[in-house]
């Protein structure tokens, strides 16, 4: 898998992994951490439905991921840091 967090415009965090892609944007110190957004780049390439609610073991899955992978960094607090 592929992780990466971006702080230009808002805190994101990404994941790609395998047909997966699932995104958690406008995440904000202080305010509760947004859900995760997931696309099937297979049926989906441009990432135009949501498809989360439909496939939560792999929302767990990813979540998972990017917990581990986030390093706190006293400039981008994630939420609960």
């Amino acid at each position: 898998y592929l992780y990466w967090e971006l702080y230009d415009g808002g805190t994101k965090q990404a994941l790609l992994k395998g047909k997966w892609k699932a995104v958690r944007n406008n995440i904000e110190e202080g305010k509760p951490m947004p859900n995760i957004e997931l696309y099937d780049l297979e049926k989906d390439p441009t990432e135009s439905k949501d498809v989360s609610q439909s496939n939560l073991k792999v929302v767990t899955e990813i979540e998972a991921y990017m917990q581990k992978e986030h390093l706190p960094n006293a400039m981008f607090k994630l939420p609960g840091e």
